[in-house]
């Protein structure tokens, strides 16, 4: 009976920041001092009165270019954007450019309590968002050709779902693909990736142009659900170096045809 509690018990803590009602408060320490956020100039954040920094919350949409304040005032406060969680602006497909600060550190999801963790990018479902921008000084991120990375360029962060190219190539030198990082490009018919990328996560889902990808030889694992919803994927050769294919990596990819393994 006691062992049984104990793995109750454990079961208990290890889950428990899923079940937290706020999913913005990763990231800090300390509780936010507003549970339902406070809009100001039609973005909502969270705002941390022991840390001075404020994060731009969940469930936000904007008509046209956006720009993300470096600062926000609160209760005469200036407050410095460092964050902005993953679901900040899904779905929102009246966003066509947007442009972030140079204060802005780090992207957050609610399962995470490190920064970059999950990978996850809040711009997932932004069908016109054709471009993301960086300010120059900013230390974390950067932006080649509307695309965001890293400041290294070691990780694709997010590629524009609006973006009308066809073809992309990444860029020699980038080890890492974001969760949803191309995920619900109708245009994108051709991706060729360097043989530095050897990790990758659910990254393509519902690219539906997506006909052919050329997959590196550094990649060890086919994650779950890469090319779901990939319905105009039609052949695919698995690299040399793949030891494992994860379930539900080619799910509903109905034009898929050909397979050819190492």
């Amino acid at each position: 009976m006691k062992k049984g509690f104990i793995f109750v018990a454990m079961c208990l803590l290890a889950f428990s920041p899923v079940w937290s009602q706020n999913d913005e408060e990763e990231g800090f320490s300390g509780a936010h001092d507003e549970p339902s956020g406070v809009n100001i100039n039609g973005l909502t954040y969270f705002f941390y009165s022991n840390s001075g920094k404020a994060n731009v919350r969940r469930d936000n949409c904007w008509d046209g270019e956006l720009v993300i304040p470096a600062e926000v005032e609160h209760n005469g406060t200036m407050y410095r954007v460092s964050g902005i969680s993953w679901k900040a602006f899904r779905n929102c497909q009246t966003l066509t450019k947007v442009t972030l600060p140079k204060t802005l550190t780090y992207l957050f999801h609610y399962w995470s309590y490190d920064d970059f963790s999950q990978y996850w990018v809040p711009f997932v479902g932004c069908t016109a968002l054709e471009s993301i921008e960086v300010a120059d000084d900013n230390p974390c991120f950067c932006t080649v050709d509307g695309v965001m990375f890293s400041k290294d360029k070691t990780d694709l962060v997010c590629y524009p779902i609006g973006s009308k190219r066809k073809t992309y190539t990444v860029p020699d030198g980038v080890k890492r693909i974001y969760e949803d990082a191309f995920s619900y490009n109708s245009n994108l018919v051709s991706v060729v990736f360097p043989n530095t990328v050897t990790e990758m996560y659910a990254s393509f889902q519902k690219c539906t142009a997506l006909e052919s990808v050329t997959l590196p030889n550094s990649l060890s694992v086919i994650p779950s659900r890469l090319f779901s919803g990939c319905t105009n994927l039609k052949s695919i050769e698995i690299p040399i170096g793949v030891t494992e294919v994860e379930q539900s990596a080619f799910e509903h990819c109905s034009s898929l045809s050909t397979v050819e393994l190492p």
